[in-house]
């Protein structure tokens, strides 16, 4: 979606939130002198270092602001200085936006969530949402803009629900121009398109993190996610598998996840049967509780990193395989140039999940076939090899989408990209296709001044 639209959802936010801005160094002082002295609270204002997709050279100062008319009150700043800034984290103070159950069943909150706020405020009263895989995603990136989790919305309720975006209901936004307005289908049929949820039942789960070493188990486990992928029908089961190499380590982690107290034999025994060196399979008392359970063991705070996705149609052993050797291979390679943390994440889903909407989304452009997402990251260190690591994965992705494209699934090179885990090179009509001229119409019509191509990202 068009960057204007991504982040007047991401700043879309209700009372109580703080939100992180990020101003270029060299427009940061005068600017957030002027926050300070204008807008109601302040948390701070600092200095920050660099992160895993913006360079150190080009960040300023970080302002820290409560409230949805601050969100206001910033944005019209924005308007008069026509100052480069960008959405560093839009997160809650705490349990503050009070979810509840609307008379038709709709649970109500504030974008500026963690999935794990959501889901621990929802818990006590029987409630979940089709949600982020993790505890730390933010809520308002999942359903809109390239962000911590992004669109539009992968969950583990997907396979029996669908995106999290087709169970949108309505979404409070401030609008470049400071305008606070509630969009929805019938308010706002093209904007509700442009932006892009939550309801279902709740109790107990089934899952864990399983974590294989040995490279037998490698191969093994290629056909397990094979046979998964093709076989298992299920939509209350669900599976994520992560090729890692951190520490000079290769691994896998699989995370096998059910919607009940316990699956149903024939699903997951292929997994469980393999060899591992961890396990923590298991029931869960709720959906958050096995979130806790199952979050990445590594942090990418403060290093340098590139994503980049592959639309994957089907999975079979040998794309697999040649996934692992991929890894592996580079992680040997690329880590005396202080490659820190390579993965490959694949993310199999039942055929139907785009079915379960009837309302358009800006992503995916085409929802005649399904393409699932998957990345591939490579992080590291050194500042100077930047080039260098995303040559690196650009070409792993080439071998891989050679591959495919080997199998007959010569689609792959013009399937809808999933811009989570895009590059930030990737071509609009990767992502938007068709959708792509709608969606200029409407940020001329939303964003007139061009307000939010001061951000940065994927712009139209």
């Amino acid at each position: 979606m068009a960057r204007a639209l991504e982040l007047t959802l991401a700043l879309s936010l209700l009372s109580q939130l703080v939100a992180s801005i990020r101003v270029p160094r060299d427009d940061s002082s005068a600017v957030c002198s002027e926050i300070a002295g204008t807008i109601s609270s302040i948390d701070g204002v600092s200095f920050r270092g660099s992160s895993s997709q913006i360079p150190a050279s080009d960040v300023g100062e970080i302002v820290r602001f409560i409230g949805l008319i601050n969100v206001h009150v910033v944005l019209q700043l924005w308007v008069r200085t026509r100052t480069p800034f960008a959405c560093h984290r839009c997160k809650s103070g705490g349990h503050a936006t009070n979810p509840g159950l609307a008379p038709e069943g709709v649970v109500e909150f504030g974008t500026g969530l963690r999935w794990g706020d959501v889901y621990e405020a929802l818990e006590p009263l029987g409630l979940s949402v089709v949600g982020g895989r993790g505890v730390e995603v933010g809520v308002g990136g999942f359903y809109s803009w390239r962000g911590e989790g992004g669109p539009p919305g992968y969950s583990w309720k997907t396979n029996q629900y669908g995106l999290t975006i087709d169970t949108a209901v309505a979404f409070e936004l401030v609008k470049p121009n400071g305008d606070v307005v509630t969009v929805s289908e019938d308010s706002d049929s093209e904007l509700f398109f442009g932006l892009k949820g939550t309801q279902n039942n709740f109790g107990q789960t089934w899952g864990g993190l399983i974590t294989y070493a040995a490279p037998t188990a490698f191969s093994a486990v290629s056909v397990a996610v094979t046979k998964f992928s093709v076989e298992v029908t299920d939509p209350m089961a669900s599976m994520v598998s992560t090729v890692t190499y951190v520490r000079e380590t290769p691994l896998i982690n699989v995370v096998l996840f059910y919607d009940g107290p316990s699956p149903p034999p024939g699903i997951f025994e292929d997994f469980l049967t393999i060899p591992s060196i961890a396990n923590t399979i298991g029931t869960q008392d709720s959906l958050l509780k096995f979130l806790q359970n199952v979050a990445p063991p590594w942090n990418l705070q403060g290093a340098r990193a590139r994503q980049i996705t592959l639309p994957v149609p089907q999975y079979s052993v040998d794309f697999l395989d040649l996934v692992n050797d991929i890894l592996f291979a580079a992680g040997n390679e690329l880590t005396p140039s202080s490659l820190s943390l390579a993965v490959f994440v694949a993310e199999p889903f039942l055929p139907d999940i785009l079915s379960h909407s009837d309302l358009p989304s800006a992503y995916p452009f085409d929802r005649s076939n399904l393409f699932t997402p998957c990345a591939m990251l490579f992080a590291w260190t050194d500042p100077a090899q930047d080039e260098f690591f995303e040559a690196a994965i650009k070409r792993a992705h080439d071998t891989l989408e050679a591959a495919l494209v080997a199998e007959g699934h010569d689609d792959v090179r013009e399937a809808p990209l999933y811009s989570n885990y895009a590059l930030s090179d990737t071509p609009l009509d990767r992502i938007y296709g068709t959708n792509l001229p709608k969606l200029k119409e409407i940020k001329e019509r939303v964003d007139p001044d061009n307000v939010m191509g001061l951000a940065g990202g994927f712009k139209v």
